[in-house]
């Protein structure tokens, strides 16, 4: 997940909302080529996979099927609860275990029998993450782990309780003796009806005492029938996914906020009641019984490729010096043996001791989540270094792109509108391909989405098509978050929405679903020719002006439109210029920013504008760069600006800024703004052309991008030869795409098409309605080298054509 010291700029708003731009209702044609005899990259085996983080209880309560809450008593006396009958006292208290490094204690149950004079029973109860969920006809398999000082009146009853307190089921163990000793009890449960919030009970008779070490209870269906295993239906929805691999366990968790609360695998593994607990920084304490071994297990059983996430020395709040930071790589190096040491190895031997002597193959690491700045890099090279001496073949993400070794891949992460990620699907196809390959490990549409609607998933749509024409550089992607509670989401919005009982998958779920299992074996150039749409959302608005970790002030600010004088800053009618973000002081006909923060803004004018110009006088009095001249401001996430002097006052450049995300628009213009000088500075913009002036010489004359309405992307699957075209309609229309064919031999007549679409891009699934948008196969007939396809409005829509395509190796 971002933080915002690193990603501030990605808290974007999806004002565009794709209905809202104002299209005409007429339909038009579009004519898509695709060109298959001169076949593109082979598509990566890698490029769709899943990235589960400990975020919104996403594990402990949600993917890890253990139904008891601090079960282990780590976290003190939290989710149980004194429980009582007939009038019987339960007092409870924390005791230490006989190993000092352990979290774990024991809770000591007191029961007596108050002024009750008759039968007393008293015990805790312990009630899950927001209730247990039985369905009708489920069985559990408990385990108590118990200490008995003194031998009970009564036998220790453990019930399983519908909400309203009944017994749903029950298990008496009778005759134990007292011993100073842990004993282990065991029992099976059935359910004999649904029930949200149901709860545990472990009671006995007045007057007991008893020592509580360890509580546990699972569904005995679990998925792979695991015994310490998954949620059956989390795990399928991920299973259903196909990814082809996944990145774990975080993520911020990974991090933690101090580096105290930390994952640390070592303690994530072994018997499970003297597992370490983990202090997420999302708010809870989890157990780590879903630790390093199961992430592992649960990668094997779904033939997904492992992708391990390594403290790198640094948290939110603390970083290890670079002297200090030979554990970390130790750790690093001791995760890589447990995973795929022999089992004569010391971690090896442990893997095997924890019941999997296999090695899992483990071949990529990431160091470290979002760490990108300081001397990441400096670290990068420790790890590195000491990585690939003792294991060559392990590939390495790094979190940014570093000077100081090769990387294997490098890690960005998207949070943002959705009409960024339509702009930055072009970005994609401007990539570099002698950079570095890239790993997207976490992009969502986080704006305008809702709690998850159709015009995230296809904003995310239209960016997956670009990363499939694209894998020749980008090898991985990953959406996020995967999982949520309902009843603790701290991050909006997600792909899987569970409560105790039920799950569903967002729109966003459903279009990774589409894209992983439908892929294809090599990209196939394809041309879309699309009628010019209006821009008319985009090239109107307001202006203003900024600075980037510099002081400056302007003056003489005016905006005409020919001859007609619109604006002033002495006289702006209704729209002064207001500040938005910095230390402003506007009078006598000059603003000044002092502040030396970035991103520093005053805008005003009238969002409605269109063809003007906007002139102006600025002076630099201090800092590391220039100007910043704001026009076709809509609101405070989304403008144009002319960036004089940036980037460490090397050159210009125009921006387009979507939801707070940046994207440049022009070719760069070195230039260096001194300070204590007046420049003249002048932007005319007429439609969607835009001129800008320094010093009244022309710096540039472009025009704005139009905006493409259909994303599309075509693969050949060697096996089967299928042609599968993907296209992602963000019109509030029906369009019709006229499809040739070209090079792919005979074509069957008959195909298929999965679709999803909904009557509004705000659409929603629920768990009452889980099924409102989700993807449906539909026939297709008459198919030929030349037909026309008509996209549903609002619709993510995957063709299948059946050929006789030969195989790339025949065709090259």
């Amino acid at each position: 997940m971002q933080r915002s010291r690193l990603y501030a700029y990605f808290a974007a708003l999806c004002l565009w909302n794709i209905g809202l731009l104002n299209i005409s209702a007429k339909a038009d044609t579009l004519t898509l080529t695709v060109d298959a005899n001169h076949p593109g990259p082979a598509l990566s085996p890698l490029q769709h996979g899943v990235f589960f983080e400990e975020i919104n209880h996403a594990g402990d309560g949600g993917l890890y099927a253990e139904k008891i809450q601090n079960r282990a008593f780590t976290n003190g006396i939290v989710a149980w609860t004194p429980w009582t009958k007939n009038g019987a006292v339960v007092h409870l208290n924390l005791l230490p275990t006989s190993n000092p490094q352990s979290a774990a204690h024991y809770l000591e149950v007191r029961v007596e029998r108050g002024a009750a004079n008759g039968d007393a029973w008293g015990g805790v109860a312990n009630t899950g993450y927001w209730g247990i969920g039985t369905h009708k006809g489920e069985t559990f398999r408990g385990q108590i782990v118990v200490k008995l000082s003194s031998k009970l009146v009564g036998p220790l009853v453990v019930a399983l309780r519908a909400a309203d307190g009944t017994v749903l089921a029950e298990h008496r163990f009778t005759k134990l003796a007292a011993s100073g000793n842990d004993q282990t009890l065991e029992y099976l449960f059935r359910s004999p009806k649904e029930d949200a919030h149901a709860f545990l009970t472990i009671t006995t008779q007045a007057p007991a005492t008893f020592d509580l070490r360890f509580v546990s209870l699972f569904p005995t269906d679990t998925f792979d029938h695991q015994t310490n295993g998954l949620r059956a239906d989390l795990a399928q929805m991920v299973a259903d996914l196909k990814p082809s691999f996944v990145r774990f366990p975080g993520g911020c968790f990974v991090e933690g906020d101090i580096l105290a609360h930390r994952f640390r695998w070592r303690g994530s593994i072994g018997p499970l009641m003297d597992r370490t607990p983990t202090d997420d920084l999302w708010g809870y304490q989890c157990d780590n019984g879903l630790g390093y071994l199961e992430y592992l297990e649960w990668c094997e059983e779904m033939h997904a490729e492992p992708i391990f996430v390594i403290n790198c020395g640094m948290s939110h709040k603390q970083n290890v010096p670079l002297d200090q930071l030979q554990p970390y790589i130790q750790s690093a190096l001791d995760a890589i043996e447990y995973a795929n040491g022999p089992v004569t190895s010391k971690w090896g031997a442990q893997r095997a001791k924890d019941g999997h002597p296999a090695p899992f193959h483990l071949q990529y690491i990431e160091v470290g989540n979002e760490d990108g700045f300081d001397d990441y890099d400096a670290r990068f090279a420790m790890f590195y270094d000491a990585i690939k001496a003792r294991y060559p073949y392990i590939k390495l993400i790094a979190d940014t792109r570093v000077n100081s070794r090769p990387a294997d891949l490098v890690d960005d992460h998207y949070y943002a509108s959705t009409l960024f990620f339509v702009r930055q699907a072009a970005a994609l196809d401007n990539y570099p391909r002698n950079a570095t390959p890239v790993y997207i490990g976490e992009f969502a549409v986080t704006r305008g989405a809702g709690h998850g609607n159709l015009n995230a998933a296809l904003g995310e749509a239209y960016f997956m098509t670009a990363i499939e024409r694209n894998s020749d550089v980008i090898k991985m992607a990953s959406y996020a978050p995967l999982f949520a509670n309902v009843n603790n989401m701290v991050w909006n919005p997600d792909a899987i929405l569970f409560d105790s009982l039920h799950a569903y998958g967002t729109p966003s779920y459903w279009a990774q679903w589409m894209f992983s299992r439908n892929r294809g074996d090599v990209v196939l150039p394809t041309t879309v020719e699309e009628p010019p749409s209006s821009n008319e959302a985009l090239d109107r608005g307001g202006i203003g002006v900024a600075t980037w970790a510099t002081s400056a002030e302007f003056t003489d600010l005016k905006v005409t439109q020919g001859d007609k004088v619109l604006w002033t800053l002495n006289s702006p009618g209704a729209f002064p210029l207001t500040p938005q973000t910095g230390q402003w002081t506007i009078a006598d006909g000059t603003a000044r920013q002092t502040d030396l923060g970035t991103n520093l803004r005053a805008v005003g004018g009238d969002p409605s504008w269109t063809d003007y110009t906007f002139s102006l006088r600025a002076r630099k009095l201090g800092g590391k760069e220039g100007f910043l001249i704001m026009f076709h401001v809509r609101d405070q996430d989304n403008w144009y600006w002319w960036n004089v002097g940036g980037w460490g006052n090397t050159h210009d450049n125009i921006e387009e800024i979507v939801g707070g995300a940046s994207t440049e628009l022009a070719y760069n213009v070195p230039n260096h703004i001194e300070t204590g000088r007046w420049y003249d500075l002048r932007v005319q913009v007429q439609g969607n052309r835009v001129r800008c002036y320094l010093d009244n010489k022309l710096e540039y004359d472009i025009r704005l991008p139009n905006l493409p309405t259909l994303g599309v992307v075509t693969t050949r699957e060697d096996k089967t030869g299928d042609v599968i075209i993907k296209m992602v309609n963000l019109k509030g229309e029906s369009r019709d795409v006229h499809i040739r064919l070209n090079g792919v031999g005979q074509v069957a007549p008959d195909g298929s098409a999965w679709v999803m679409t909904a009557s509004s891009p705000n659409a929603e699934n629920s768990f009452v309605n889980p099924h409102a948008v989700v993807p449906i196969e539909h026939p297709v007939r008459n198919i030929s080298d030349q037909f026309t396809y008509t996209c549903p409005p609002w619709s993510i829509v995957i063709l299948r054509l059946h050929t006789h395509l030969p195989t790339t190796a025949e065709q090259r």
